[in-house]
């Protein structure tokens, strides 16, 4: 419709400028004949139909340009990239679509505007750079730059300016606008993950080397020149050969071909520094990619420490007085052992390696077991006490650990084993010699329970002004306290037809019995009874034997104690006649100790005993100290218990009947310590017999 309507216009417009240019032409005077007539008004035709096709022809063209100007337009105005037409002092004439966005302007905005006023205050020398040099050589001009959107954020583009001038000579310029902040933003992401990794390939100690397919050094990193002392620059586009002794680099690049192919794990050729000095290395290569091309990386780890460690191991392993062996996991095969594996188990090493524990017979069932019980899901064994065999047949009873290990790629068991053989001879020969010794303290228990009811017996008798049936009653209550089972023990006394007995009396089947006698006349008893089953000691026996004795004893003395008012010193000896002694002879130190009633026992005081075993010889009756020193010997080698009676002489020349016994203390080996027993008067009962 619009095309059409210009067309009408352009027409009339067209007319009006004909008829003023007709009217000031002068029309022929003379008149046409009808042919000329004719053939004029033909020739009008004509010229008129030729009028008409060109008018049709400038129209169609005139469409067309329109339609182009439209397209052309749309095209500017949707394109992806911004476009802003410059005039010549640098104002916004027009810009599209995209380039409103870019900004975040509207167009009205836009037009007018100075378009440095957009660009980042730090990067507008880089825009009148451009367009300066653009003006000196008429060539496109491209830059980077950073603008400032509305929003205050920045936005990174790059301007393509070009310039065009029109008939007139008037300068405007065509500046494109694309987006490139994705890019700088990725671009400084790869900067960053470049510097990231130069760190990183500078901080590892190992030597890195980056070769092209010729072995030549491209780049390496800090460590390189830290180690060897040469700068990059003297080693970039150099054989990596060079690094190698002279004489070893044939070899180097004959392993290096080989690792690459495949067939050889590392390059043990050793680095050699820029003073000459030779490094210890394992070196390692692999293909990869650098800066787009195929390289080859290389890495040299330093071994100095390494080498140091496995000798420093090597010399505790070969010297350590465990068994050490070092076997592998897959197949328990040996690969190592020491000295003190083959000197335990009795093996040459070259019987050992290549050959597993089973293989060797050195494992028993029991031993397997135990080994199966304490590993579980674990790995690690710590002090697993068990039994192995030798190759003679012998048993070792040892202490064995183990864990695994990496011998570089291959995984191993390590093994400590501590021969404990002797120790546990020793351990079992400890546990008799204990046993025997809480036998014996049981056993020396129960004697002193037995000689302390005695004490406490003579201790009642002796009580003054005490009626008999009084001192019979407390006696009574007192014997069971002699007894293993004092809980589970009564007694009851009989003499003459009358009873004392204690609170929880009670006849049962488990019974011991003694008689009371007057010279050899019974007048009583003694009855002790277990309240439940129980065993009676033999030494139970001799004790309720010894109170029956005491009873008779004090019976006749009470009867006939109105007859017995003599002497003070005979009332003296009566009244420490019930006295217990304990003594403890050092066999190592030759030490004799006594408590205070062995001296009331002796007659002496502390000041008069020497503590030796000489002291107690010096005062036994003549008739009795060859007999006496062959029973204390007797005793001390094993022969036979040391329970026996024999006489002593008091200072003041009194002889007293002593009732003796005593055990032996030894050590793990049997070896004698120490006696401990005890002694205590029976004069009385000697007399009375």
């Amino acid at each position: 419709m619009t095309i059409n309507n210009d067309e009408h216009k352009s027409s009339e417009k067209l007319r009006k400028l004909a008829i003023e240019k007709a009217s000031m032409t002068a029309l022929p005077q003379k008149a046409l004949s009808a042919n000329e007539t004719v053939d004029l008004l033909h020739e009008l035709r004509v010229r008129q139909i030729e009028l008409e096709m060109q008018n049709e022809e400038l129209k169609l063209s005139q469409r067309e340009l329109e339609l182009s100007k439209q397209k052309y337009f749309k095209l500017y105005d949707i394109a992806p990239v911004g476009y802003f037409s410059i005039n010549g002092s640098g104002f916004v004439v027009e810009a599209n679509l995209k380039a409103c966005e870019l900004f975040g302007l509207g167009r009205t905005y836009l037009k007018g505007q100075l378009f440095s006023s957009f660009i980042f205050k730090d990067d507008i020398d880089i825009y009148y750079l451009s367009v300066k040099n653009l003006s000196k050589t008429g060539d496109s001009q491209a830059c980077e730059l950073r603008f400032i959107r509305r929003n205050g954020t920045i936005l990174w583009v790059l301007l393509d300016i070009s310039s065009t001038q029109d008939a007139g000579g008037v300068i405007s310029y065509l500046i494109a606008v694309s987006d490139i902040t994705e890019r700088k933003k990725f671009e400084s992401e790869l900067a960053q993950i470049r510097e990231n990794y130069e760190i990183f390939f500078n901080s590892i100690n190992d030597l890195l080397f980056v070769l092209d397919q010729n072995g030549n050094i491209l780049h390496i990193n800090n460590a390189v020149s830290a180690q060897l002392g040469y700068l990059e620059e003297e080693l970039v586009g150099k054989s990596v050969l060079v690094v190698h002794p002279p004489e070893r680099r044939e070899e180097a690049g004959r392993i290096v071909s080989e690792m690459l192919a495949g067939t050889a794990e590392f390059c043990p050729v050793p680095i050699i520094t820029k003073s000459g000095r030779q490094i210890p290395v394992e070196t390692r290569v692999t293909p990869g990619f650098w800066d787009g091309k195929s390289v080859i990386f290389g890495v040299s780890k330093d071994m100095s420490e390494i080498k140091k460690s496995e000798e420093k191991f090597s010399k505790a392993f070969h010297i350590n007085s465990s068994a050490c062996g070092f076997s592998d996991l897959a197949t328990g095969q040996y690969i190592e052992v020491n000295e003190a594996f083959c000197s335990l188990l009795g093996f040459e090493i070259n019987e050992v390696i290549g050959k597993n524990a089973v293989e060797l017979g050195i494992l028993l069932p029991s031993t397997l077991k135990d080994l199966d019980l304490k590993i579980g899901n674990s790995e690690k064994i710590v002090n697993l006490e068990t039994e192995l065999k030798a190759k003679n047949g012998d048993i070792r009873h040892v202490l064995l650990s183990a864990d695994n290990v990496y011998i570089q790629e291959r995984k191993c068991r390590f093994t400590v084993v501590d021969d404990i053989t002797e120790q546990e001879r020793a351990n079992e020969k400890l546990r008799k010699s204990e046993e025997r010794y809480r036998i014996i303290s049981n056993q020396l228990g129960e004697r002193v329970k037995e000689l302390s009811c005695l004490y406490a017996v003579s201790a009642i008798i002796e009580l003054p002004d005490i009626p008999l049936d009084e001192i019979l009653q407390k006696i009574a209550d007192s014997i069971p306290t002699g007894y293993q089972y004092p809980d589970s023990t009564c007694s009851r006394i009989t003499i003459d037809g009358k009873e004392y007995k204690t609170d929880n009396f009670k006849k049962t089947n488990w019974k011991q019995s003694s008689n009371i006698m007057e010279g050899k006349i019974k007048i009583g008893s003694v009855d002790v009874f277990y309240l439940n089953e129980k065993h009676f000691l033999n030494e139970e026996q001799d004790l309720l034997r010894a109170i029956t004795q005491r009873l008779g004893l004090t019976v006749k003395n009470k009867k006939a104690e109105g007859e017995l008012i003599g002497s003070n010193r005979r009332q003296e000896l009566v009244n420490t006649a019930g006295l217990v002694g304990i003594w403890n002879l050092d066999l190592v130190n030759n030490k004799l100790s006594w408590n205070d009633q062995m001296f009331a026992i002796y007659g002496i005081t502390r000041d008069q005993f020497s503590s030796v075993y000489e002291a107690w010889v010096s005062v036994l009756h003549p008739e009795d100290t060859e007999r006496g020193e062959k029973e204390i010997q007797m005793a001390i080698s094993g022969e036979q218990e040391f329970d026996t009676e024999f006489r002593v002489i008091w200072p003041d020349g009194t002889i007293h009947h002593i009732k003796a016994s005593a055990q032996v203390v030894r050590d793990a080996a049997g070896k004698p310590l120490e006696m401990i027993g005890t002694n205590y008067d029976i004069t009385y009962q000697k007399n009375s017999e």
